[in-house]
C-alpha cells in the first residue's frame, strides 16, 4: 500500500511592514514684511488733530451732526482740508485726498 504524504504546506513568511518614510517638515513660507507706506506728515497732521467731541445720528441723513474741536458740522461740511462723508452712529468718516478717515470720538 502506498502510503499518501500529505502536501506539504509552508507557513506564509511573516510580513515585515514596510519602513516608514519620514520627510521632514516643509519650512515656514519666508515672508518679507513691507514697512508700512508713511502717510504724507500734513496729511497726518491735519486729522491727527481732529477730536470728535459729540455725535447726534439720526436714519435722516439731514439730522446728523457732529462735534468737532469745538464746531459743529454736517456731513458735505469740509474741516482742514477733509470733507465729512458720512457721520456714523459712534465714527465720523472723513475722505481726504483720496483716503478714507475714521474719527472715533
Amino acid at each position: 500500500m502506498i502510503e499518501k504524504t500529505p502536501p506539504r504546506t509552508s507557513a506564509p513568511a511573516p510580513v515585515s511592514p514596510a519602513p516608514a518614510v519620514v520627510s521632514p517638515a516643509p519650512a515656514p513660507p519666508i515672508v518679507a514684511a513691507l514697512p508700512p507706506t508713511p502717510t504724507p506728515a500734513t496729511a497726518r497732521s491735519d486729522t491727527a488733530k481732529l477730536k470728535v467731541e459729540v455725535i447726534v445720528y439720526s436714519e435722516q441723513r439731514p439730522l446728523r451732526w457732529a462735534f468737532i474741536n469745538g464746531r459743529k458740522y454736517v456731513e458735505g461740511d469740509t474741516i482742514d482740508g477733509a470733507r465729512i462723508e458720512e457721520i456714523l452712529s459712534n465714527a465720523v468718516v472723513l475722505v481726504e485726498d483720496g483716503r478714507r478717515v475714521t474719527l472715533r470720538p
